[in-house]
C-alpha cells in the first residue's frame, strides 16, 4: 500500500483544482514541502501560474521540471 503525503496531496489539488490553486498559492511557501522535489514542483506550480495566469497541467509541470539547470 503507498502511503500519500499532505505535500502529495496539496500538489496534485494545485494541479487539478485551478480556483483552488489560485486561492491559496500566495499563502504557500516552498518551505512548507518536505522534500526537495516537492518543492521543486511547487515553485514550478507557482511560476508557471504567475506566468500564465492558468496552472500547469501534469505533462506541462513536467516540462517545466526537466528545464530546470539545479
Amino acid at each position: 500500500m503507498t502511503t500519500i503525503s499532505k505535500s502529495q496531496i496539496i500538489l496534485n489539488a494545485l494541479v487539478h483544482h485551478k480556483e483552488f490553486a489560485r486561492e491559496v498559492i500566495p499563502y504557500i511557501k516552498p518551505e512548507y514541502f518536505e522534500t526537495v522535489s516537492e518543492r521543486i514542483a511547487f515553485e514550478e506550480i507557482a511560476t508557471y501560474t504567475d506566468k500564465y495566469s492558468e496552472t500547469p497541467s501534469a505533462p506541462e509541470l513536467q516540462v517545466e521540471v526537466l528545464k530546470r539547470k539545479d
